[in-house]
């Protein structure tokens, strides 16, 4: 489980890259598994805010957006889903998160 302060951290550092949600599907010593949703999305946006991340928390993270799951990680779509935690939602944070997004598995 993320600590509200990591939490804090990462919705600070996505906050100029406009995130609509944000969620963890696994967290332990040396990885996080991080979910993202952000409201104008390119490329390098993406890889400099997932290295950006990486080097704040000091953790490998798993950079996954909402949109590709079905797409890019169908092999582990179901596990991705039963244990996501959205803890940042359309610009407020969820203080109890579990959402499961409806995907066809």
């Amino acid at each position: 489980m993320l600590t509200e302060k990591q939490k804090q951290t990462i919705i600070e550092t996505m906050r100029p890259y406009h995130p609509t949600k944000i969620g963890v599907f696994k967290n332990d010593d040396r990885e996080l598994g991080l979910l993202y949703s952000i409201d104008h999305p390119s490329g390098v946006d993406a890889v400099t805010l997932w290295n950006a991340l990486e080097k704040i928390l000091q953790k490998k993270i798993d950079f996954i957006d909402f949109d590709e799951i079905d797409a890019q990680h169908s092999f582990f779509q179901k596990e991705i889903i039963e244990n996501q935690d959205i803890f940042y939602s359309n610009g407020r944070e969820q203080s109890h998160s579990r959402e499961a997004k409806n995907y066809s598995i």
